[in-house]
Parts: C-alpha cells; sequence; structure tokens
C-alpha cells in the first residue's frame, strides 16, 4: 500500500501548489529512510526483502515508491521522473540498502533519497519556489515565505494503516477508480528506468 497519498500534510501541501503559496518553483527534494537494515529489521521472517530474486527491489525501490507516488499524487503539469539512480550496496548480499536519484517533478530538478541505513530515518520533502519553501516533515508542514515566523501545520504522521483503511473505504463505498492502481504501476515503472539507465 502507498500510504503516504493518505498523508493529511502532502494533501496540505497539494493545496499550498495549488493556489500558488510558493510562487514559481524552483527545486525539489524528496527523503524516506529508516534504520532497518542496520537495526536487524530486516532479519529473520524478513530476510526476503534483502533477496532481489524474490523481493524485486531493494531499499531504494522499496522506500523510494512511496515518494515516487507522493510526488505524483501533488498537482503537476509533469509527472516526477528520474534520470539517474546511485545504489548503496554495501553490506552483505545482493540487494542495496538504499541510494539517491536525480531527476524533475513540476519542471524543477529534483532529488529523490531513500534507505534502510539512516538513523533516525523519517519522511521529508521540500518544495522551494519564488516566494517561499514548504517543508514536510513527517506529518508536519511548515511554510516559510519570509516572514518573521513560518506557518507551521501539524498533522498526523505517516501510517502504512490509515492507506489500508482509505482502501477498503474506497472500495465499501464504491468510490475505487477503475484506474485506481494506475498510479503505483506508474511509480514503480519510474523507479525501473531510472534503475536500468543509472544503477
Amino acid at each position: 500500500m502507498l500510504f503516504l497519498r493518505e498523508l493529511p500534510a502532502l494533501r496540505r501541501l497539494g493545496g499550498v501548489l495549488e493556489e500558488g503559496l510558493l510562487g514559481r518553483l524552483a527545486s525539489a527534494t524528496a527523503s524516506f529512510t529508516h534504520p532497518g537494515a542496520i537495526d536487524g529489521w530486516l532479519d529473520g521472517p524478513s530476510a526476503w526483502m534483502r533477496d532481489p530474486e524474490r523481493a524485486g527491489f531493494g531499499g531504494f525501490g522499496d522506500l523510494g515508491l512511496h515518494l515516487v507516488d507522493a510526488l505524483a499524487a501533488l498537482p503537476s503539469d509533469e509527472p516526477p521522473a528520474l534520470a539517474a539512480v546511485v545504489l548503496d550496496r554495501r553490506g552483505a548480499g545482493q540487494a542495496d540498502v538504499g541510494g539517491v536519484a536525480l531527476g524533475t517533478w513540476a519542471g524543477v530538478p529534483l532529488a529523490v533519497r531513500a534507505s534502510w541505513a539512516v538513523r533516525p530515518g523519517g519522511l521529508e520533502l521540500v518544495v522551494a519556489g519564488a516566494a517561499g519553501t514548504a517543508v514536510l516533515r513527517d506529518g508536519v508542514l511548515e511554510l516559510d515565505r519570509g516572514g518573521v515566523t513560518p506557518e507551521l501545520w501539524v498533522g498526523a504522521p505517516p501510517d502504512a494503516g490509515e492507506a489500508v483503511r482509505a482502501f477498503f473505504a474506497r472500495v465499501r463505498g464504491r468510490r475505487f477508480a477503475r484506474d485506481g492502481l494506475a498510479p503505483a504501476v506508474r511509480a514503480q515503472q519510474v523507479l525501473e528506468a531510472a534503475q536500468r539507465v543509472g544503477g
């Protein structure tokens, strides 16, 4: 489940972008990390995630997919595209534990970082524009438009369970679009294309 698209702060950031509060956009960065590979979360029953033959991806694909999907859920004439990726393959096994990619989104440069080997980890999206900068950290959105005190909006942090509940609510309410899985497929295609070029 791509749960970041259910994050209230992401919807709030979408409103900021729709209203043009940042002015002409200049750049975007997105980061989603956790310390799972160094804290043993991926050992034992979860060890299959470190095997590309079974999982089909590593740390960058696992968490980067969420970032690409979150950016695609924001209002923009240009969906995220990644031109190159460098993977972190340190440690045992063939799977990467993370990586960094460069590309574009909404007509501006985009940097994406995802990793299973960062402590303390978390989510951060930064969108900078001529009139201000929006920073989304976990469930908190900060909007700095040059005032004395940045505007702050505090919402719920990322929650995979919330995505599951939202998915079933849409299915029960017959509000699940016929192409409801298309965004997930597109996000996966973006990551696969970038890894073919630069991974």
